[in-house]
């Protein structure tokens, strides 16, 4: 990565980390004012004198400092960024386009749901309308994950015949030794 990319990534990370710092510096001053979260008309003017008078030994006051030196090293990461001559200049239209057109994001936005799918719909479909047998309860785990590698392997995989057919034999072999292997050998539970 070259240094100018390095910066700009530099530039954006510092106003992250200085949002961070104000999320943990404005929770640290809730948490210093009312330590136990309650509705400040159940808070009697006794209790939050004597949060003041005693603020050294309060819980926020770490988070407190720890918000300060976060917020002075991002502001310090971001002075050095446009010393360095670092601009918010990769947000362009062709940029955008490259990326929404690129083999990244159809990754990203294939996994992420299919594994979704697999962990919140398949897994408990198969447990509930599979449960077929009682002294081996990994087959409705092993079946969710057959359909899940082989979904897999057919969508990042060429669609030949023979592809096909290796796709659904490595997926047959890896769900069985899965299942077999954690949940009979391992003896870990599967979902």
């Amino acid at each position: 990565m070259d240094k100018q990319t390095l910066r700009r990534a530099d530039l954006f990370m510092s106003y992250v980390l200085l949002a961070f710092s104000a999320w943990i510096f404005f929770m640290s001053i809730a948490n210093f004012i009312n330590p136990y979260g309650r509705d400040f008309d159940k808070v009697r003017p006794e209790e939050f004198k004597m949060q003041f008078e005693r603020w050294y030994e309060q819980a926020a006051l770490f988070p407190f400092i720890a918000a300060i030196l976060l917020a002075i090293c991002a502001l310090g990461l971001r002075s050095k960024a446009i010393k360095d001559g670092a601009k918010f200049d990769f947000f362009t239209k062709d940029k955008a386009k490259n990326f929404i057109k690129s083999r990244e994001l159809f990754v990203v936005t294939t996994i992420v749901p299919l594994t979704a799918a697999y962990l919140f719909i398949l897994i408990p479909f198969c447990r509930m309308q599979l449960n077929f047998f009682d002294t081996f309860q990994g087959f409705p785990f092993g079946v969710a994950t057959f359909i899940y590698l082989f979904a897999f392997m057919i969508i990042f995989n060429e669609k030949t015949s023979k592809k096909v057919l290796m796709s659904l034999i490595i997926s047959l072999a890896g769900s069985a030794m899965i299942t077999y292997g954690f949940g009979s050998l391992a003896l870990i539970p599967l979902p």
